[in-house]
């Protein structure tokens, strides 16, 4: 959510996940598609978690308008609401945090997937998680292009990354 044109990101805490869904195999119900899949598609992709596992889940509003260039204001913002979202993660357990990122704002939005994936590396950073899951459906290339600048960028043991498609 946005209030004052400010980002203010809710974190669900200790929600009991009880499925998985296989978003990947094809064909794909990740993002858009999975409102257009099959309700037997989507049963048969689903597997029971049991028990179920106890999860933190950030909802942050994906960034309009991400066509064409970024300017520097929109980048600044969304940077910041991703560390909001992931920084509260971190004030709520002590444990090291495991987050689970994948391309924000870039379905219907239409934004720029190796940015995307780069500003919540960073903010993931920033935030002081330990270990980041990309989720790279429908295309791994751009998440690998913004691990790759990401690593460049900062120090390797700064954040454990992982694309998984």
């Amino acid at each position: 959510t946005v209030d004052c044109r400010q980002p203010t990101p809710i974190l669900i805490q200790q929600v009991l996940r009880r499925c998985s869904i296989d978003t990947v195999t094809a064909p794909s119900i990740y993002g858009n598609a999975f409102c257009r899949a099959s309700s037997e598609l989507a049963d048969a992709r689903t597997r029971k978690l049991e028990p179920p596992v106890p999860a933190n889940i950030y909802a942050i509003e994906a960034p309009p308008c991400g066509q064409g260039v970024y300017r520097r204001e929109q980048i600044m913002f969304i940077l910041q609401a991703a560390f909001c979202a992931f920084g509260a993660t971190r004030q709520v357990d002590d444990k090291p945090v495991e987050l689970h990122i994948g391309y924000w704002g870039c379905g219907a939005y239409g934004g720029n997937h190796r940015l995307m994936i780069l500003l919540q590396l960073i903010a993931a950073h920033l935030a002081g998680a330990a270990r980041v899951v990309v989720h790279a459906v429908p295309q791994a290339q751009p998440a690998h292009d913004a691990l790759r600048l990401f690593h460049e960028q900062l120090p390797l043991d700064s954040v454990q990354a992982a694309v998984d498609w």
